[in-house]
């Protein structure tokens, strides 16, 4: 892979790549905005915000991107002034070629073989690595999304790590455990009982209603359980946001995922295309995450036709799901109920018919009640 600067991010349309000839900065404009400036305001005076970060010296330049960080944090996941504050941060990183140093950890300060690789897949590259007497993965991706992140069910982010020539890295915690799907493959499956699966679907839900709660919302993109991290505690942690973006609908081809990710695990839009494009969003991250659910409880991926046809789920598309299981976990009849009919809720053919996130979360609690709800006084 070509070595690159992190984040890879698009200017923005209004901002061409090659900018405009260098013009005199007016006065009457801030070099260091404490909010954002929308393009229009520069434009009027005849410049581009590719034309001010230019003119930055170096140390103004990375006290910007630290002020626009911090801002960013201390607004709330529904406050109106995020989705341009966050558009701010990532423009001026695009354009300068660098993240916040608050965002840096110090050179040095992980040990890391380069020559061995813990995975690979879609846009990712991953390492594993010391920091101090905490094992840390390393990966290389887009970073400031991430970043901005604070969620139990959610991978930690401890930083941004550089040393030398390598890439620049996102740096989390190393979850031993390993994925959903490895505990699933295990000689001793997990999750193995009622109580097992329910941390791990209320968790699950929990991580995807959050990040769909952002302004603007943070669409996973490719859930499935290979993206799932269960500590040891048994706690999910989502991770891999290789084709999230902080947009309403993001745009991938569908020979990308193919490669990249499950295709039993997209939603039958995603599949019934005819220009090679789709575009995610909330309702198809919502029927991901019932495959998902779907195959912590029995067991079994959601295989669609044979075993040994290729695995593109054309099924789906014909509105056909899983079966009902009728093996895995073993659980109190009320659950069983509860729970395949939300799951039924979640895969809906049509998209406009599947629940949000929060209100996934509120039924599953009520799901996994010791009693049936109906049933109390």
């Amino acid at each position: 892979m070509a070595e690159t600067n992190l984040p890879q991010i698009s200017l923005p349309p209004e901002v061409s790549e090659g900018g405009e000839p260098d013009a005199p900065l007016p006065a009457t404009i801030p070099i260091i905005p404490t909010i954002p400036i929308p393009d229009h305001v520069y434009a009027r005076f005849g410049i581009t915000r590719e034309q001010v970060l230019a003119e930055l010296p170096e140390e103004e330049a990375m006290a910007l991107l630290d002020e626009t960080s911090n801002s960013l944090k201390k607004l709330s996941a529904s406050s109106d002034e995020r989705p341009a504050t966050l558009r701010l941060l990532q423009d001026c990183c695009s354009l300068l070629g660098c993240v916040p140093p608050s965002l840096r950890l110090p050179a040095g300060s992980i040990s890391v073989n380069w020559q061995t690789l813990l995975g690979h897949g879609g846009e990712m590259i991953v390492y594993k690595g010391v920091m101090g007497n905490q094992v840390v993965v390393l990966v290389h991706r887009e970073a400031i999304t991430h970043s901005q992140l604070d969620h139990p069910n959610i991978l930690r982010f401890l930083g941004i790590y550089r040393d030398g020539p390598s890439l620049p890295l996102i740096i989390t915690p190393f979850i031993k455990r390993g994925s959903l799907r490895a505990c699933l493959k295990s000689k001793s499956p997990y999750p193995y009982d009622q109580e097992s699966l329910r941390r791990v679907l209320v968790g699950m839900t929990g991580g995807l209603a959050y990040l769909h709660s952002q302004r603007p919302p943070v669409i996973h993109g490719d859930l499935h359980p290979g993206n799932v991290l269960i500590d040891d505690s048994g706690e999910p942690h989502l991770c891999d946001f290789g084709f999230s973006r902080i947009r309403h609908e993001v745009s991938r081809s569908l020979t990308m995922i193919q490669e990249g990710g499950m295709t039993s695990f997209l939603a039958p839009e995603l599949l019934d295309i005819s220009d090679g494009k789709f575009r995610t969003n909330k309702a198809s991250d919502m029927y991901s995450l019932a495959m998902t659910c779907m195959n912590a409880w029995s067991g079994k991926k959601p295989l669609f036709g044979k075993p040994n046809e290729p695995q593109t789920s054309p099924l789906a598309i014909e509105k056909r799901r899983p079966e009902r299981p009728n093996s895995g976990i073993v659980l109190a009849i009320h659950v069983q109920e509860a729970l395949w009919h939300l799951l039924e809720d979640m895969w809906a053919h049509d998209p406009a018919d599947r629940p949000s996130g929060n209100q996934v979360l509120e039924q599953l609690v009520l799901a996994f009640a010791p009693t049936p709800v109906s049933a109390q006084p």
